[in-house]
This record gives structure tokens, C-alpha cells and sequence, in this order.
């Protein structure tokens, strides 16, 4: 009974990452659409695949790490059409072939494009292995002028829940919100 309940409260957890994801990337398309057409079913195409991923990937116990990267990859890509002086850096350890649940990471890198500048971003993203643990690191630099966002949104609530259940007392996770850059620590024990 205790089983099924965190699975379903799992479910929950993960069925929540998916229409944030999407409401962000259509938005995107939206944009795109006014300001250049063939970019815009660029972007309508490459959100095809993310979309695709999440949808047959998202359902699944696990996914390598290899197939997280390069989801992560194609998110950031996509965003860097979107945008002008948008750079990333995704430095994977020699590890990539490592199972692990799906979806833990685009929060953190979601949240990483959203409070970042508009020109001149950049986002660097590792993974490292120690053992049995991975850690993720995930900076970015902040806007020069402070915007007032609204807050509220579920992704770093919602991935701590996961966290907790998926890994109990096998995980750290720490934000920094430093002077120039946001940097999200996190470390699993698998």
C-alpha cells in the first residue's frame, strides 16, 4: 500500500513538470511566430522531438544519463534560437550511460533560462561521478538590473518532493544565489 501511494504521488510529481515544460515552449513558438516564420517551425520542430522525449521517456522508471544530456542539450539549443547572445556549456563526465529517474534536471535548467538576461546569457551545466553519487551542477548569470518576476512556480517545490521520495535521505540540494550567478548544487546517491 505505502508502494503504490509514493508511486502515485510520483505520478503526480512528474505529470506536474510536463504542461510547465510545454506552456514555456509554446510561448516560445508564439513568439517566433510574429518576428520570423521559418524560425518559428524551426522551433515548432525541434519542440517536436523535446516533446516526443518527455511524453515516451517521462512515463519511464529511468533513462541514462546519456538521454537526460541530451534532452538538455536540445532544450538549450531551442532557447538559443529564441534568443539573441544566448550561450551553454553541458560538461558531462565519462559516466552518461548511468540509469536514473527522467525529468530530475529541467527544472533546475528551466529555472536557470527563466532568471537569466535576456543578452549576454550563459548557463553551464556538469555532471560529475564520485562513487555511487552524481552530483549536477547547474550556473547561470543573473540580469544587471533586478526584474521583478512572479513567483509561484512549482518546479524547485516539486523537485524537492521528488527528491525526498525517489532518494529519501541519499541527496543534498543546494541554491546559491550569489552577486553575479544562480548556482543549483545537486547530489544522488543511486
Amino acid at each position: 500500500m505505502e508502494k503504490a501511494t509514493m508511486e502515485i504521488e510520483l505520478a503526480n510529481l512528474q505529470s506536474q513538470i510536463n504542461p510547465h515544460f510545454l506552456f514555456n515552449m509554446l510561448n516560445n513558438a508564439n513568439i517566433m511566430v510574429e518576428e520570423d516564420a521559418k524560425k518559428s517551425s524551426e522551433i515548432l520542430s525541434r519542440f517536436n522531438a523535446l516533446l516526443q522525449y518527455q511524453v515516451e521517456k517521462g512515463a519511464a522508471k529511468s533513462v541514462t544519463l546519456n538521454e537526460e544530456i541530451i534532452f538538455l542539450n536540445d532544450y538549450l539549443n531551442l532557447e538559443k534560437l529564441r534568443r539573441d547572445r544566448f550561450n551553454f556549456v553541458i560538461e558531462p563526465d565519462d559516466f552518461v550511460d548511468v540509469d536514473l529517474p527522467p525529468l530530475l534536471f529541467i527544472p533546475f535548467v528551466e529555472n536557470a533560462v527563466k532568471h537569466n538576461p535576456e543578452n549576454d546569457a550563459f548557463i553551464e551545466i556538469t555532471f560529475q561521478k564520485s562513487g555511487n553519487a552524481i552530483r549536477f551542477v547547474c550556473r547561470n548569470n543573473k540580469p544587471k538590473s533586478v526584474v521583478v518576476k512572479k513567483e509561484g512556480g512549482i518546479g524547485l517545490s516539486n523537485i524537492q518532493q521528488r527528491l525526498n521520495l525517489l532518494f529519501e535521505k541519499k541527496h543534498s540540494l543546494q541554491v546559491l544565489n550569489e552577486k553575479d550567478v544562480y548556482i543549483v548544487i545537486m547530489e544522488i546517491e543511486l
